[in-house]
């Protein structure tokens, strides 16, 4: 097996665990339940030195204007966008606006089709 492939393959098991234990939706099961330690502790960040991180230098860093800019997001996909959010109580005035129609449980299931 090509060492490559091998350390990719190492590489997106370890994001998969890291990413399914972040979302599980039971506060009692979820990674980092006992606090922000147990998810630096977790495989996919070995080999990170947490106490240097604010040091090392952004691989990109964005040229922003104003914060409210968005062109490094892409724009070709936005006309497939619905008016309303799908499933949205739009009678509700309490939820955040900039989560209606989220659930982790539809994330969860994009994962489980990609598998």
């Amino acid at each position: 097996m090509n060492f490559t492939f091998l350390m990719m393959f190492i590489y997106l098991e370890n994001l998969k665990t890291l990413s399914e234990g972040s979302l599980i939706t039971s506060a009692d099961h979820r990674l980092g339940k006992k606090g922000a330690e147990e998810i630096k502790e977790h495989v996919f960040f070995s080999g990170t030195d947490w106490s240097t991180i604010q040091n090392i230098e952004a691989s990109f860093v964005p040229h922003l204007k104003l914060v409210t800019n968005t062109s490094y997001f892409p724009t070709d996909d936005l006309g497939d966008v619905p008016n309303e959010p799908v499933g949205a109580d739009t009678d509700s005035g309490s939820k955040d606006l900039a989560f209606l129609g989220y659930t982790i449980s539809k994330l969860l299931r994009l994962f489980s089709i990609n598998e």
